[in-house]
């Protein structure tokens, strides 16, 4: 798959015909959907604090969707990841 070969460690598919987002993780060389971190949300892994509620997806509840980004993008987790990326 394209995915492995240009190293994505993670992937998010949306099927419109039937509203449902598939979260796959690249784990020991293949890709495996992830299920729920949390009730009803998925964090990931190669990007700390990006976090979505995949329930609410379908319902396109983008009032949630966003409270969930926002709460992921202010952990702690999110602001050592940054660090690693701008230095400071």
């Amino acid at each position: 798959m394209i995915y492995e070969r240009a190293g994505v460690i993670e992937y998010i598919a949306w099927q419109v015909n039937c509203p449902t987002l598939r979260w796959n993780r690249l784990n020991d060389g293949r890709y495996v959907e992830v299920k729920e971190d949390r009730p009803g949300q998925i964090r990931s892994s190669a990007l700390p604090g990006l976090w979505l509620p995949i329930s609410v997806f379908a319902e396109r509840d983008l009032h949630r969707v966003f409270a969930d980004i926002t709460e992921g993008v202010a952990s702690i987790e999110h602001h050592r990841f940054m660090t690693t990326i701008l230095g400071t």
